[in-house]
């Protein structure tokens, strides 16, 4: 019942690493070290590139054959990140190969990233991006956050998400602050004779369910 697969290689190699296709031989060398290392630290956490190599080649092809998108957490994360390094322009050499298999790739949250982000959706067909995450923390600036991710990104890329987990007041006001960040945004455009009515309901569309329902299997 799976509709797509997520990955969260930002936080355990960063994206500054080799994207080549590693050899079986490697792959099961570099397992072994990390079980036995794994086995007698009590310490499971894979950061282990190789390993992590191979299991984004592995989500690639499941997401070619099956017609999923390869979510993509950047930016933000727990205190271990090297942040400058989660940066998803780092990831472009996967991203590329993603492309030509026709596999969505969607970023997820983006925060500081959001320009390089809405850049990759803008240069690459496959790229989506949302910032769902940011708009809950910087609920006073989500609307200033908002207007900044639809500055270059294609409005046919931008997905909703409200990120949230565990309190149901976040699911409310993930969609709350979405929904009149947005507004207020698409207002000034319209005061300013930058869009029309009919443009605005068109966007709002797009990135509330169209792109969504385009690209996952649902």
């Amino acid at each position: 019942d799976a509709v797509g697969l997520k990955t969260i290689v930002a936080y355990r190699t960063t994206f500054a690493i080799e994207y080549s296709r590693p050899s079986k031989a490697s792959v099961a060398t570099a397992a072994g070290d990390w079980m036995r290392s794994a086995s007698s630290s009590g310490r499971w956490r894979l950061a282990d590139p190789t390993v992590i190599r191979h299991l984004l080649w592995s989500a690639g092809e499941v997401c070619r054959d099956r017609k999923f998108p390869l979510q993509v957490h950047v930016g933000v994360g727990d205190a271990d990140i090297l942040m400058h390094a989660c940066d998803p322009t780092h990831f472009t050499p996967f991203i590329a190969t993603l492309d030509e298999w026709d596999v969505p790739v969607t970023l997820l949250h983006c925060f500081p990233f959001m320009r390089e982000a809405c850049w990759l959706s803008e240069v690459f067909r496959n790229v989506y991006y949302d910032v769902g995450f940011t708009l809950n923390f910087a609920a006073p600036q989500s609307e200033t956050i908002l207007a900044e991710a639809l500055e270059m990104g294609k409005f046919s890329k931008m997905l909703y998400s409200s990120d949230a987990f565990a309190l149901p007041e976040l699911y409310y006001l993930g969609a709350f602050l979405f929904r009149r960040a947005l507004r207020r945004v698409l207002d000034r455009w319209m005061g300013d004779d930058f869009c029309s009515a009919d443009d605005a309901d068109e966007i709002i569309t797009l990135i509330a369910s169209g792109n969504t329902r385009r690209i996952y299997p649902v």
